[in-house]
This record gives structure tokens, sequence and C-alpha cells, in this order.
């Protein structure tokens, strides 16, 4: 049986950039359902704290979407 190739560093480095990515929009995913099912939940309205929470992390999920020539770059904030 023959020994696998070792990847290089490159390889490497875009396997588990892609790894994450898939993890970031299986998160994003996740979050975006339960963020519809507070929506249509008996509350109403949100309180600041999941206004912010669901902010903050849907930005932080969006830096994570876009890959340009091995730099990760957000497709959703302004330059």
């Amino acid at each position: 049986m023959k020994k696998k190739k070792a990847l290089t560093k490159e390889e490497r480095e875009a396997k588990n950039l892609t790894r994450n990515l898939k993890n970031m929009n299986k998160n994003k995913k996740k979050m975006e359902e339960k963020v519809a099912k507070n929506k249509s939940g008996n509350s109403k309205e949100w309180s600041k704290e999941k206004y912010n929470q669901y902010f903050t992390e849907s930005n932080r999920l969006s830096d994570y979407s876009c890959p340009k020539g091995g730099i990760v770059k957000s497709k959703y904030r302004k330059k």
C-alpha cells in the first residue's frame, strides 16, 4: 500500500478554507431559521439584545462568504 502524498501548505490552507466556509454557511442557515421562528413566534418584537446578537453574528459570518485569490473578503460590507 502506497503512502499518501503530504499536502502542500497551499493545498492544506485551501482545504481548511473550504471546510470553514461550509461550516459558516451551515451556521448562518441555522441562525436564519431560528430568527424566522422567533419572528413568527409569540413575541412580536425583539429585545435589543436579540437584535444585536443577530446582526453581529450575521456580519461575522458574512466575512467568510466570498474567497478571492486566497484572501477571504466580505461581500456585504463596503470597502
